[in-house]
């Protein structure tokens, strides 16, 4: 007979973890897809590097959306889409948040 497992909820909770970080990333690529494009790019000077793109609220205001504390691709899906975001590189994102501003590329 074989032994009884001490944790048998772990890899009940691995399978669903995984699951969850594929659900998140399909909808993360949703979302980038749809605010700037197939394959994703920077608005602003054109990276496509799908892992150092960002979404980015236009008028700065995000505050709003971090107090619900949900996973923000998932709410932007739900309320189809709405304005007010853009896809930057984490450089150009870094840069309109300290100078509120972005520089200006020629793509």
């Amino acid at each position: 007979m074989a032994p009884k497992r001490k944790y048998p909820f772990i890899k009940k909770e691995m399978k669903t973890s995984a699951y969850l970080c594929k659900v998140r990333e399909s909808r993360r690529r949703m979302v980038l897809e749809h605010y700037s494009g197939s394959p994703p790019k920077c608005q602003n000077c054109g990276n496509t590097t799908y892992e150092m793109l960002e979404l980015d609220h236009k008028n700065n205001d995000g505050k709003k959306d971090r107090k619900l504390g949900a996973d923000i691709y998932q709410s932007i899906i739900k309320n189809s889409f709405p304005e007010g975001f853009q896809v930057l590189c984490a450089n150009c994102h870094r840069y309109k948040t300290k100078t509120e501003n972005l520089p200006i590329y020629s793509l």
